[in-house]
C-alpha cells in the first residue's frame, strides 16, 4: 500500500509545481528604460528651501510648479535617502531630452540638483581567471 500512496504525493507535488510557475510565466515583466534613455529624474531640494516646500513635493501644487518649470507633467514616484525624490516623466525619453529636463528643474532656486536616473549596467567582468 505505500507504493500507490508515493505516487500520490509525488504527483500533487509535481502539479502543485506546475501550477505555481504558470502564473509568472504569464506575467510579462516590466522592461526598463533602454540605455540612454530615462523615464525618471532625481530631484533634492536646497537645505534653505522652506520647510513647507520640502515638505510638500508629493503634493499637486509643488509638483505643478515643478512640471511647469521642467515642460512636462511630472508624476511623483518616491522618496529616496538624503532628502531627495524621484518624479517620474509621462514617458521615457532620450538622454538628451531627460537632461535638459533636469537643466530646467535645477535652474530653480529651490532646487538643490536634478538629474536623470538611469538603471547602471556594468560593461565587462573581471578579467582575472582565477576571480571566483
Amino acid at each position: 500500500m505505500p507504493r500507490p500512496r508515493l505516487a500520490i504525493v509525488v504527483f500533487a507535488f509535481a502539479l502543485a509545481s506546475l501550477l505555481s510557475i504558470a502564473p509568472a510565466a504569464a506575467r510579462p515583466a516590466a522592461s526598463p528604460p533602454a540605455p540612454g534613455q530615462s523615464n525618471q529624474i532625481i530631484i533634492a531640494l536646497r537645505p534653505s528651501a522652506d520647510r513647507a516646500t520640502r515638505d510638500s513635493m508629493q503634493r499637486p501644487a509643488q509638483l505643478g510648479a515643478l512640471s511647469a518649470r521642467a515642460g512636462v507633467q511630472l508624476s511623483y514616484a518616491r522618496a529616496m535617502s538624503g532628502d531627495a525624490h524621484v518624479l517620474r516623466l509621462p514617458e521615457t525619453v532620450p538622454d538628451a531630452q531627460a537632461r535638459a529636463i533636469a537643466a530646467r528643474l535645477s535652474a530653480s532656486p529651490d532646487v538643490l540638483f536634478a538629474e536623470p536616473d538611469y538603471i547602471n549596467v556594468p560593461f565587462g567582468g573581471p578579467n582575472d581567471p582565477l576571480y571566483s
